[in-house]
């Protein structure tokens, strides 16, 4: 990721951190096995959203811990990288997947985490992590289901 900080200062990169909410109850449910069948759906939702949203572009997603998801997007602005993870979240709702164990549904759901930087000399991929970061606290802290920067 630095060598991709170098290469285009005075150009925005955006991070996306997604987490499946209560996914710890979902593995207990439904098995380990099911979890990991479903972290495979999110990966593909994750790219039918980037792909609709952010075409012919270059992106990085990757799973980033237990349940969640890292999505680094060169050359996107805040509010574009806000609609790629707000398609995200709603391309995993459409898919209706039962979860029983979860507090605020009846099925999966993602809450998110956007933040968006300028690349300049300071910027270090801590900060635009840290603020993604914050952002998803925000979202789990607020309700869940949603996405916050």
């Amino acid at each position: 990721m630095e060598h991709t900080l170098q290469s285009q200062k005075g150009q925005p990169i955006s991070l996306i951190l997604l987490d499946i909410d209560f996914f710890k109850p979902y593995n207990d449910n439904y098995g380990h096995l099911a979890g990991d069948l479903y972290l495979q759906r999110i990966a593909k939702a994750i790219e039918e959203a980037i792909t609709a949203c952010h075409q012919h572009k270059p992106y990085l997603a990757a799973r980033y811990g237990g349940e969640e998801f890292a999505i680094i997007l060169p050359g996107l602005e805040l509010k574009e990288a806000l609609d790629v993870a707000d398609t995200i979240r709603r391309n995993v709702l459409a898919k209706n997947i039962s979860h029983w164990g979860s507090q605020i549904g009846s099925c999966i759901t993602l809450s998110g985490g956007v933040a968006s930087k300028i690349i300049k000399d300071d910027l270090s991929p801590k900060d635009l992590i840290l603020s993604a970061d914050w952002g998803l606290f925000q979202a789990k802290n607020t309700g869940r289901k949603r996405v916050v920067s």
